[in-house]
């Protein structure tokens, strides 16, 4: 099974929408080829963790993407500083999680939040998955992070991991298209061992299908 964890902003959407969300929509907003990495279904999950303050707006974006319609199924805000929005999706048994920022006292809570990037909100969705859903990490799990911020794509890369993980570093610049500027590829760290897990860096030619993901 493959996760798949986006940010919102510059990496689904051509423009910034926190504090916009009145002048963009999801016809005319989201980047071309999100469709072909963005799939949730018995195989592949998606989510978002976001430093936006609106999972209902952030709704409609997905469901444009994957043309079907999401239903909340409950909202858990026992969190410090962030929300997770679980909905469900017709034919498909695991729901979709969307985390977000808690609105009161919002710059505080993303300055905190920033200390370790989207680790945090990271963290919350697996967990999530593992313990409300059963979905063992360490069985085969294959999980996926994309993000245009510098600091939030190396910050996930020091995640403590027993699975196989792979953080992708988007151009925010590239306002058509989601472009992969850099990866970094970690293989799957067996549980009983705690050597670190073999590194590999990527960087070269932006490149403008998503594919290598798988």
């Amino acid at each position: 099974m493959k996760i798949r964890i986006f940010d919102f902003d510059w990496t689904i959407t051509r423009e910034h929408t926190f504090n916009r969300t009145h002048l963009h929509a999801p016809e005319t907003n989201i980047k071309g080829g999100i469709s072909r990495l963005f799939i949730h279904d018995e195989n592949n999950l998606a989510a978002i963790a976001s430093y936006h303050n609106d999972p209902d707006y952030i709704k409609r974006y997905i469901e444009f993407i994957l043309g079907t319609p999401l239903t909340l199924k409950e909202r858990m805000d026992a969190f410090e500083d962030n929300v997770l929005s679980v909905y469900a999706l017709e034919s498909v048994s695991t729901p979709l999680i969307i985390s977000t920022v808690k609105s009161d006292q919002f710059n505080t809570r993303v300055g905190r939040l920033k200390e370790t990037g989207k680790n945090v909100q990271i963290n919350h969705v697996l967990q999530y998955l593992e313990t409300a859903r059963t979905i063992s990490l360490a069985e085969a799990i294959e999980v996926e992070f994309y993000d245009d911020d510098e600091n939030n794509y190396r910050k996930a890369y020091e995640l403590p991991r027993q699975f196989s993980f792979t953080a992708f570093y988007i151009d925010r610049l590239n306002q058509t298209e989601l472009v992969i500027k850099e990866l970094k590829q970690a293989r799957l760290m067996p549980a009983p061992t705690t050597e670190l897990a073999e590194d590999t860096d990527t960087v070269g030619e932006e490149l403008t299908s998503p594919s290598l993901s798988g």
